[in-house]
């Protein structure tokens, strides 16, 4: 009778620690929320169009890029704030290329000096280096970001970001992220 008891709590024990953890999965997909579950497709809505082109993609790589240069450029420059970084898109159909770009500048103190952040890829600006709005002219330090999505094709690649102002400007720091997905 002892040796039945033994075999027993030690099934029970197996099979709570086996099947604990798909109860909790289950419960928490039970669980009431504003989104519907991961595997039911439903259609986008949105007041102005439907977004037809959702289609999943999958992270290859990462590549980051920060810096601290304090490096001034001059007026109407395209100024390169990082080196190339050389990355391979395998899939015969192309890739997907996302880059986020946060960059902080000061544009001393010059009036209406707006200023832009870019990329190139391949050495050709393909960004069309978005206007972030006028430095500050107090001396004081402005912040802009830039997201970026771009269709690569199959092969080796170069990117990397540069900034653009009207009077000048000093780069003061960057942090850029570039993500190359599938497709």
């Amino acid at each position: 009778m002892k040796r039945f008891v033994k075999i027993a709590i030690v099934s029970l024990a197996t099979a709570v620690v086996l099947f604990a953890p798909f109860r909790s999965i289950q419960a928490q997909g039970n669980k009431a929320s504003n989104h519907a579950p991961a595997h039911t497709a439903q259609p986008a809505t949105q007041t102005s169009e439907t977004i037809t082109n959702a289609t999943p993609h999958f992270l290859l790589a990462t590549f980051l890029t920060q810096g601290v240069p304090e490096t001034a450029e001059g007026a109407e420059v395209f100024f390169t704030i990082d080196s190339p970084t050389t990355f391979y898109c395998p899939n015969r159909t192309g890739c997907t290329l996302v880059i986020t770009q946060n960059v902080e500048v000061n544009g001393g103190d010059a009036s209406g000096n707006l200023w832009a952040i870019g990329c190139n890829v391949d050495s050709v600006s393909v960004c069309d280096g978005y206007w972030q709005g006028e430095t500050l002219v107090d001396g004081n330090y402005s912040t802009g970001t830039e997201l970026s999505t771009l269709s690569v094709t199959r092969g080796s690649h170069t990117v990397n970001s540069w900034v653009y102002s009207f009077d000048g400007l000093t780069l003061a720091y960057y942090n850029i992220s570039y993500q190359l997905y599938l497709p």
